[in-house]
């Protein structure tokens, strides 16, 4: 603009007006968010299909009532209904993030796969350690698994650090807010197979993100 241009007297007022718009335009959309979630939780909160999985004891005992929904969005903001404090295993959910982690680092330990998944939640998470024992004590059919591809030489060395590496990961605490917060990893993920120029493992780990935890 010239060092000359004058504004119109009224320009001020117009773009105070536009800024007033659009925030009362986001305070309507957080409105419709928050309504939305708290739609869901009284939806759904006493459905009453399928049942906890019996075959790892822990998780036989947890209980089924529990139900939270939380939602993080891009800038952060959180919408939240019901329970989402209590903590139970991430289970399968935790391979979006360990694939994250590896794709980066193939050398990836349990150190590096646990700061990786509380930078993602936000706060420092730890193992249910009933949970990882109920799952050492059952997992059997994962062993047997890290044996035949250690025999196959698909595994390299130490065959037993794979499947206990998995079933840690997978015993980790997490809540619904935490799991919402994670959510915002696909921005990372996507990230991560930007800078690998096409490499199919980027694809492999954005096609992750929307098939996780399912079994």
């Amino acid at each position: 603009m010239s060092k000359h241009t004058r504004l119109h007297p009224l320009a001020p007022i117009v773009i105070a007006a536009a800024i007033v718009g659009v925030s009362t335009a986001w305070v309507g959309a957080q409105a419709d968010i928050q309504s939305a979630v708290n739609a869901a939780y009284a939806k759904y909160q006493h459905l009453a299909e399928g049942k906890n999985a019996d075959y790892i004891p822990a998780l036989a005992r947890v209980d089924p009532q529990l139900f939270g929904i939380a939602v993080v969005t891009p800038d952060g903001s959180v919408y939240t209904a019901g329970d989402v404090k209590t903590e139970v295993s991430i289970q399968s959910i935790s391979k979006v993030f360990t694939m994250a982690r590896v794709i980066q680092d193939e050398d990836a330990v349990w150190q590096k796969i646990i700061t990786t998944y509380s930078d993602f939640a936000g706060r420092p998470l730890s193992v249910l350690q009933d949970v990882y024992k109920s799952e050492s004590d059952t997992n059997q059919r994962n062993q047997a698994i890290g044996m035949l591809m250690y025999a196959y030489g698909y595994i390299k060395a130490n065959p037993a650090q794979a499947p206990d590496l998995y079933t840690r990961q997978c015993s980790v605490g997490v809540n619904a807010k935490d799991l919402a917060t994670a959510e915002r990893a696909q921005k990372a993920i996507a990230d991560i197979s930007a800078a690998l120029n096409g490499n199919p493992y980027g694809a492999r780990a954005e096609r992750a993100v929307a098939t996780s935890g399912r079994r």
